[in-house]
């Protein structure tokens, strides 16, 4: 895959349903690739990187290649849901509800607290809110197709991660 701002990534299809969140995220700061070329498209990532590319995704793309504010990544990085100490990848589960919680702290009232709807959704999380939350908000666009209730416990690839922080960017 190679994007307009000459971005290319090896092991990133063209065809990728995630390429141009991929490319997105990485043009405007929030993510990397690695230096061999790839950007890890199904690789995990750790929830203190998580934190930090939802940071950078939060700031706005007018702070990309900046550090993230301290006070955006310290109310990231001290939510509970985020288990920075695992050294485990973050689950999908975890990351659209650390997502809603952010957005939340930044922008209350911007995702609609809503009950009855997305049944879809609570089916496979188990009728988590948060979820429900997110997708009625536009969070899990180009996201939640073919997922089930036990891979929500599944580490998000980055793929995934780009595609979320770009909806995230998109609904700030």
């Amino acid at each position: 895959m190679k994007s307009s701002g000459g971005i290319a990534f090896t092991d990133v299809p063209a065809d990728s349903p995630f390429a141009p969140a991929i490319t997105q995220a990485v043009e405007q700061g929030v993510m990397t690739g690695f230096s061999d070329g790839t950007f890890g498209p199904d690789d995990g990532v750790l929830g203190q990187d998580f934190g930090v590319m939802l940071g950078r995704a939060m700031a706005g793309p007018e702070l990309a290649g900046r550090p993230v504010p301290i006070d955006i990544l310290s109310e990231i990085l001290e939510n509970p849901v985020l288990d920075i100490e695992s050294g485990d990848p973050i689950p999908r589960l975890k990351a659209i509800i650390l997502v809603v919680n952010s957005v939340d702290q930044a922008r209350p009232g911007l995702i609609p607290d809503i009950q009855g709807i997305l049944e879809r959704l609570r089916e496979l999380t188990g009728n988590t809110r948060e979820v429900a939350r997110a997708g009625d908000a536009g969070l899990l666009t180009a996201l939640d197709d073919g997922w089930t209730g036990d891979m929500m416990d599944d580490p998000m690839p980055r793929a995934e991660i780009a595609q979320l922080l770009m909806n995230v960017v998109q609904l700030l």
